[in-house]
C-alpha cells in the first residue's frame, strides 16, 4: 500500500512538472507576442499623433474621409487593445490581431506594396505576422492546458491552474495607459480640427 503511495505520489510530481513546463513556456511566448503588438500599438499611435500635429495632411475635413494620422491612431488604439487582450490569454483578441495582420499583408501584395522598403518590409511584416502567430498559439495552449486539467486530482497542477491568467503588471500598466492617453488624445484634436475646417487635400 505504501509502495503503491510512492508511486502514486512521484507520477503526481512527474505530471507537475511537465505542466508546470508547459506554463512557463506558455508565459515566456506569450511576454514576446505581447511585445510585438505592443511595438505595433506603439509605433501607430506615434506616427498618428505625429502625423495629426506636425504634417499639413494629418487630419483631413471628416467630410473627405479621415486623414493618414487619424487612421495610424486608430489602428495603434485597436492593436493596443489586442495586446492587452493577448496578454490576458483572450482567444478572440488573438483571433482577430493575427487576421487583420494577414489580411493587410495579403492587401499589400494585391496592391503591389509589399516590398516597397526592400529587405525591411519583409523583416517587419515577418515579425508582426509571426507576433500575431505567436499570441494565438499561446492563446490557445493556454486554454486546452486549463480545460484538460480542470478536474484535476493532482493538488500541485490544481494550485497551478488556481493562478489563473497572467497578470498585467504596474509598469506594464503605465505604459498602456500612456500610449491610450496619447492616441485617445491625438484623435480627438484630430477629428475636433477636421470637423472645425482644416484645410482639405484632394
Amino acid at each position: 500500500m505504501e509502495t503503491q503511495t510512492r508511486t502514486q505520489a512521484f507520477k503526481n510530481a512527474q505530471e507537475a512538472r511537465r505542466v508546470r513546463k508547459k506554463l512557463v513556456q506558455a508565459k515566456k511566448r506569450g511576454r514576446n507576442a505581447v511585445f510585438v503588438m505592443m511595438i505595433l500599438a506603439a509605433a501607430n499611435v506615434l506616427y498618428g499623433a505625429a502625423a495629426v500635429l506636425f504634417l499639413d495632411d494629418g487630419n483631413t475635413a471628416y467630410l473627405w474621409g479621415p486623414g493618414p494620422g487619424i487612421g495610424f491612431l486608430a489602428v495603434g488604439l485597436i492593436f493596443l487593445g489586442f495586446t492587452i487582450g493577448i496578454h490576458r490569454r483572450n482567444r478572440v483578441c488573438a483571433i482577430a490581431a493575427a487576421a487583420l495582420l494577414g489580411a493587410d499583408t495579403a492587401a499589400a501584395i494585391a496592391v503591389g506594396e509589399f516590398g516597397d522598403w526592400g529587405i525591411v518590409d519583409y523583416l517587419m511584416r515577418g515579425v508582426l505576422v509571426f507576433g500575431a502567430i505567436l499570441g494565438l498559439i499561446v492563446c490557445f495552449k493556454y486554454h486546452a492546458l486549463r480545460k484538460a486539467h480542470k478536474e484535476t486530482e493532482n493538488e500541485e497542477i490544481y494550485r497551478l491552474m488556481r493562478r489563473g491568467k497572467p497578470r498585467i503588471k504596474p509598469w506594464q500598466k503605465l505604459v498602456y495607459f500612456l500610449i491610450a492617453c496619447i492616441g485617445v488624445g491625438a484623435l480627438v484634436y484630430g477629428v475636433l480640427a477636421g470637423i472645425m475646417g482644416q484645410e482639405v487635400y484632394y
